[in-house]
């Protein structure tokens, strides 16, 4: 790779600034200051650029090694399969969600078996089985899906609730504070 800049002016760049320093409107030295200046610039950023090229750990190689774990291949597989039951499109392997699965694992370090869980808990669920239609998207609302599921996973424990329950559980807390109340004044009257 070739890292050095051209000295070639780009669009008569300095045959514009030779002019504009002729007209008077920049003093001549401050100009070629400047020039040369804007020359060291961009020839350190075309080296620390092309650096950054080679010296990057996102090499094109990592997606294909993401692809090839067994571990973000299931949940991939869990997830496409989830979302096109919902009749949503298969979302593409992009290395985006290649990346998105790799990190759940092992920088948020999810167990397989809490990532399967929640994929499950997507088609059960009418908000979020419109919203997660990715693995990027799932592990960015991670946090709220998880809360949402424990919600509803409480509330399957204790049964549907309806108004006449929510009416009948009320009477019998106030029958229990008329209790209590009642009690606490026979207590008084007896003193």
């Amino acid at each position: 790779m070739d890292n050095s800049v051209s000295d070639t002016p780009i669009y008569g760049v300095s045959d514009t600034l030779s002019d504009t320093a002729s007209d008077g409107l920049f003093p001549s030295g401050r100009l070629t200051n400047a020039t040369a200046n804007a020359t060291a610039n961009a020839t350190a950023n075309a080296t620390a650029n092309a650096n950054k090229v080679e010296d990057s750990d996102e090499s094109p190689t990592t997606a294909v090694d993401n692809f090839q774990r067994e571990d973000i291949t299931e949940i991939l597989d869990l997830l496409d399969e989830a979302i096109t039951l919902n009749g949503f499109t298969k979302p593409n392997r992009t290395k985006g969600n290649l990346d998105a699965a790799r990190l759940l694992i092992d920088h948020d370090q999810r167990p397989i078996e809490e990532i399967r869980a929640a994929i499950a808990y997507l088609p059960s669920d009418e908000f979020w089985r419109t919203n997660i239609r990715s693995m990027s998207k799932l592990r960015e609302k991670w946090d709220q899906l998880k809360g949402s599921a424990q919600r509803n996973q409480s509330k399957a424990r204790h049964g549907p609730r309806n108004v006449n329950e929510r009416i009948q559980d009320m009477y019998a807390v106030a029958a229990e504070a008329d209790r209590r109340i009642a009690g606490q004044q026979a207590l008084e009257a007896a003193k």
